[in-house]
């Protein structure tokens, strides 16, 4: 069939190029069909919201064209350009850093650490391991060494398990638990941006990683790791009565 959907082009707004040649057998439901084969095999073929009456106009310009002049080894493009149904893979890229923003099956950070008061960030309720601070400072010391595995492959991680955990219950000074907290912030907003670059191959392997481990793993590991802790955070404050659901 001489009638074509363009499937090489980049993410945002979406051309989409019809080309007619001079033996095609122009009908709208080939052209459909054709991208939606595409579509479900995966590939980013764009649908336009109201490509129907587009490839409408395309046929009647195609008539002229043809009842005027001959069409021998003739071709031409339409350029029509539209609202875009996104790609599966900007549906991904979405999902995921929703999952990492939080919100929605699980409390997010800020939720999380929203007026606990100084004096109780260093405090371990009877009957739980860990104290506010110890908690935000491992979700910090955690989530940042995901995401430099992610970026460097010269990157060390801490030794496993003391070096995630930092020993005293309290914050060390004034100032640690806000900088353990815009950390935290910085670090899974580089996440999230790393996960929505196009140019982010979520599947590929990490050339230093270990087996199986990809963009895509590591983020998702992420996203798990923080909505544990976040619970247990959340624990921490019911138990010194310093939580209202």
């Amino acid at each position: 069939m001489g009638l074509s959907c363009s499937n090489h082009v980049p993410r945002g707004s979406y051309p989409l190029f019809v080309t007619i040649s001079s033996d095609a057998k122009f009908s709208v439901g080939g052209l459909l069909e054709s991208c939606l084969e595409k579509v479900l095999a995966g590939t980013q073929c764009i649908l336009f919201l109201g490509v129907l009456k587009a490839v409408q106009m395309c046929q009647i310009l195609y008539n002229q064209r043809r009842s005027s002049s001959p069409m021998d080894d003739l071709s031409f493009s339409y350029f029509l350009v539209g609202q875009a149904v996104v790609s599966r893979d900007e549906q991904l890229r979405d999902h995921v850093n929703d999952v990492l923003r939080g919100g929605d099956a699980h409390l997010n950070f800020d939720r999380a650490i929203d007026g606990l008061p100084v004096a109780l960030r260093g405090v371990t309720p009877a009957g739980l391991r860990y104290s506010a601070w110890q908690l935000v400072e491992h979700l910090r010391i955690c989530q940042w060494d995901i995401l430099e595995y992610s970026l460097d492959g010269r990157h060390e991680s801490p030794d496993f398990p003391d070096g995630y955990w930092p020993i005293q219950a309290a914050p060390p000074t004034e100032d640690a638990w806000d900088r353990s907290v815009a950390a935290f912030r910085s670090d899974l907003k580089a996440m999230q941006s790393l996960v929505g670059d196009p140019s982010t191959d979520l599947f590929a392997p990490i050339p230093y990683g270990q087996a199986g481990h990809t963009i895509l793993r590591e983020a998702l590991l992420v996203a798990d790791h923080n909505a544990y802790h976040l619970g247990q955070l959340v624990m921490v404050r019911r138990a010194l009565g310093d939580w209202q659901d």
